[in-house]
């Protein structure tokens, strides 16, 4: 059984059986990976705090193996925040969860959500996942001036055609 400790950003977190917590998690070293953390939703555990999104934490991994999918299995023995982003973040992670495959290490993604200056922008985020907003236009009306990024369709809209009557967590606004 391998062990790791790295740094990483915690961009979702669900409960899983009744005390255990699986945490999506996005690491310079592994990309976008799932691990469990086994107790996690004790009210003693340790753990529970530093698994929240939005925080920016030292984990200690352990596992590794192959699981059934393909995908690594990993479960989290240690965590410690290093620091909280702004709530205003919280859509640059929807973004990032939504839009990176599992287990591909991206450098340049890693190195704007690290980056400790102003917050990524959502143009800047979809520019490295290849929907690069420069020559893109409204999927309803053709106008070049992009206002929203629509997950389902992977199209983008203008302000005066807003996404269709979809969840919030189904488009990014692209003024973030």
């Amino acid at each position: 059984m391998q062990e790791y400790t790295l740094t990483a950003v915690v961009l979702e977190k669900a409960p899983l059986k009744e005390q255990d917590v699986v945490c999506v998690l996005y690491t310079k070293e592994f990309g976008r990976i799932r691990a469990t953390a086994h107790g996690g939703r004790r009210i003693t555990s340790k753990l529970a705090a530093h698994l929240e999104p939005l925080t920016v934490s030292h984990v200690r991994l352990v596992g590794g193996a192959v699981a059934d999918n393909g995908g690594l299995r990993f479960s989290i023995a240690d965590a410690l925040t290093i620091r909280k982003l702004d709530a205003v973040f919280f859509p640059i992670l929807r973004l990032v969860a939504q839009m990176t495959p599992w287990q591909e290490v991206d450098l340049d993604l890693w190195q704007e959500l690290m980056n400790e200056g102003p917050i990524p922008s959502g143009r800047r985020l979809l520019s490295i996942f290849g929907f690069d907003t420069q020559n893109a236009r409204c999927e309803f009306c053709g106008r070049p001036e992009v206002a929203y990024f629509v997950f389902d369709g992977f199209f983008y809209t203008c302000a005066d055609c807003p996404p269709p009557a979809l969840p919030a967590s189904d488009y990014f606004a692209l003024g973030v």
